[in-house]
């Protein structure tokens, strides 16, 4: 093989430093229309009760589901395309089910092709079971014995979790009855399939989590986190005694292992946590998702019948009391994110989360609020027409920075339940885009009239007459515009208004003025200038639609995160009403902009952003006077790099939206596929062939 010239080795250094430092363009979420139907791909296996559970992506972006389908409730696997069509090389449908064994979410593609599963083997003897599947669905015979690996268990045998470690040795982790009650059992087996006899008592750890006046509590592990060290934390939930019921809730447990298996004793009360926060007896509390953190700390989302929350620990296992309120962040009971099953967290620590009783995910800044530039005011819903029940149970990044979400519905009570996955684009913004914002609002009734203002946590609606001779009685409005960059150019603005008018055909203008997000009366005498004027509206007419003038808008952006907009008659007095959400007494007022970004010199490959394309297209036109040459100096050098570097850290740093954590990481990928291409093609004796970068 030839060596790289020089030349193309200070390339693949580019290539390598800026994959340590790669942070993906913003955007706004969005289902993929390409995948599956509209972005949804739905399905079952035919039983009545099919359920999905758990989902891994491959680094080739095929995707493996597993769970509950067919009948007897088996074990049910499924392998989908990157674009949400059955792999019919996978058994030749796609689908396939594992006889004589219950569902469970643990599954784990491997960068061969292959995957490996966490299967409960209900037969004598029961067991903990590691399968090994080829890439066409049949059992890896190189693995355990005919695919299998299986360490032994007593009872019923329930797995909720699988991890391979670094050694690739491979963590199983779930529960089964030990002695008449529910313990937590982990077991590992060894890379071959073999049970991994170092580990606990040959191959499995049991945990109790015995208390006073409590001495055989039912425990339940639901999640396996590994930490850098190798040091092995499990999470869940365990029985709580009250005295004054005989009723045990359950409440959050926690054990953290050395790598063979002993507990570590450094967490916790010799390495157990046990966590209760609610006096309710009937609250169930639990951990069900762990994540360790860069700094060092441990989070857990948390839920129970009363609540939801964010627990952080520090590594000993107490409460990080610089986390929320003492190391707990508690939904607010308005909140749209709710008894999370997963979550995954992006390159700038915010949190995505699979919510329960819906088919959703929410996003969390790292400090535990809403991100409400993600999907609708911080959560992404799917419709999937289903209105009996919903659940989403696992997210997973896919190889370009998409997010992979799975889970299942149930359309009507006793209906036969189906499997989802849907993928959400979360990629660069396109060069043109549009939003349509939702405002805050205030009013003020005619003097001496009785007011007409309800004001609750998701409606206002607002009855007032207003005209030219009564200026404070004007409907304030104001609009989040901070999740638009800066160097965006707004090309077109329209304000959308569905008044309900009792009397008369008003003329109504449209003013604008800077706002802070908090519309006031106090705002009536800012400074503003007229956006527009409607014509005549009546009840009887449809919502209107009048366009802005847009220049005032756009002197807004960078200076300001929110516009301000007042409403007035410019006719006699009369009676109208708005509402901040749709229903009979007319449509909410609606702010809609439509605005292109600039991408700079840097900007190579002239699509509008200056993304990792471009520097794609510099790899390629290196040394020649092509779209590379960011700095127009005639050369494709490395100056147009350090150009492009420096535009793109302050495009990502000017956006928001999601940062994806690509794995692996798209750009390094894309770089280096790149180089080698301009390399081979440039060497004698080959045929030159065009690469493209998809």
């Amino acid at each position: 093989m030839r060596c790289l010239s020089s030349r193309y080795q200070r390339i693949l250094l580019f290539a390598g430093l800026l994959s340590l430092t790669y942070e993906a363009s913003q955007a706004q979420v969005m289902l993929d229309p390409n995948f599956g139907n509209s972005g949804i791909a739905r399905f079952d296996f035919g039983g009545a009760y099919d359920d999905l559970e758990g989902l891994s992506v491959g680094s080739d972006g095929n995707i493996w589901a597993v769970g509950t389908g067919g009948t007897s409730n088996r074990f049910a696997v499924a392998r989908l395309l990157p674009n949400g069509l059955f792999d019919n090389s996978f058994n030749g449908s796609g689908k396939l089910i594992i006889s004589s064994s219950g569902g469970s979410p643990a599954v784990q593609a491997l960068d061969d092709g292959k995957v490996m599963l966490g299967v409960p083997k209900f037969t004598q003897p029961r067991a903990f079971r590691a399968i090994r599947l080829n890439a066409n669905g049949t059992f890896d015979s190189s693995f355990g014995i005919g695919g299998q690996g299986e360490i032994e268990s007593p009872s019923q045998v329930y797995i909720r979790d699988l991890m391979i470690q670094p050694d690739n040795k491979i963590l199983i982790g779930g529960y089964d009855i030990f002695s008449s009650d529910w313990n937590f059992m982990l077991t590992r087996f060894n890379a071959d399939g073999s049970p991994d006899l170092s580990f606990g008592n040959n191959g499995r750890v049991v945990t109790a989590f015995n208390r006073p006046n409590l001495s055989n509590p039912d425990d339940f592990l639901q999640a396996i986190e590994l930490q850098p060290d190798g040091k092995i934390l499990v999470g869940g939930h365990t029985e709580t005694f009250f005295s004054s019921t005989s009723f045990t809730p359950y409440t959050h447990a926690l054990a953290r292992y050395h790598p063979d298996g002993s507990l570590d004793t450094s967490f916790g009360n010799q390495g157990q946590s046990v966590l209760r926060f609610s006096n309710n007896a009937f609250d169930l509390e639990q951990v069900t998702d762990l994540k360790y953190l860069a700094n060092d700390k441990i989070l857990a989302t948390s839920g129970s019948r009363s609540e939801t929350a964010l627990l952080q620990l520090n590594l000993d296992g107490s409460l990080d009391t610089s986390f929320g309120s003492n190391g707990r962040i508690v939904a607010p009971s308005n909140a749209p994110w709710k008894d999370p099953n997963a979550m995954l967290q992006d390159s700038q620590g915010r949190l995505l989360l699979a919510n329960a009783d819906s088919f959703s995910v929410s996003r969390l800044m790292p400090d535990g609020s809403l991100d409400t530039s993600f999907g609708n005011n911080g959560t992404f819903d799917i419709d999937v027409g289903a209105s009996f029940r919903t659940d989403t149970t696992s997210l997973q990044w896919a190889p370009n920075g998409d997010l992979i979400v799975g889970g299942y519905s149930v359309v009507t009570a006793n209906a036969d339940s189906d499997w989802h996955i849907a993928r959400l684009q979360i990629g660069p913004p396109a060069p043109t885009q549009t939003v349509s914002l939702t405002p805050t609002f205030d009013v003020k009734s005619i003097p001496g009239s009785t007011p007409s203002i309800t004001d609750g946590e998701t409606s206002l609606t607002a009855g007032l007459g207003f005209n030219a001779e009564n200026p404070e009685e004007r409907p304030i409005l104001e609009f989040s515009i901070e999740g638009i960059p800066a160097d965006a150019t707004i090309t077109a603005a329209s304000l959308s208004l569905d008044p309900v008018v009792s009397s008369g055909s008003p003329r109504i203008e449209i003013l604008g003025y800077a706002g802070d997000g908090l519309a006031s009366l106090s705002d009536i005498d800012a400074a503003g200038e007229v956006l527009a004027t409607t014509g005549a509206v009546n009840a009887g007419m449809p919502a209107i639609e009048a366009a802005l003038d847009t220049s005032f808008i756009q002197s807004l952006l960078g200076e300001s995160s929110h516009i301000g907009l007042r409403l007035r008659s410019l006719d006699l007095p009369l009676y109208v009403g708005f509402r901040s959400e749709e229903s009979s007494f007319g449509l909410p007022p609606q702010l809609t902009l439509t605005y292109t970004i600039s991408g700079g010199p840097a900007d190579m490959n002239q699509d509008g952003f200056v993304d990792e394309l471009d520097l794609a297209a510099w790899v390629a036109a290196y040394g020649q006077t092509a779209e590379g040459d960011a700095n127009e100096d005639g050369e494709t050098s490395g100056l147009d790099f350090l150009m492009w570097q420096s535009e793109y850290s302050q495009a990502s740093s000017a956006t928001s939206g999601v940062v994806a954590a690509p794995e692996p990481n798209t750009l390094a990928l894309a770089l280096l596929g790149a180089t080698f291409a301009i390399a081979t093609r440039r060497q004698p004796n080959h045929t030159k062939s065009k690469t493209k970068l998809l």
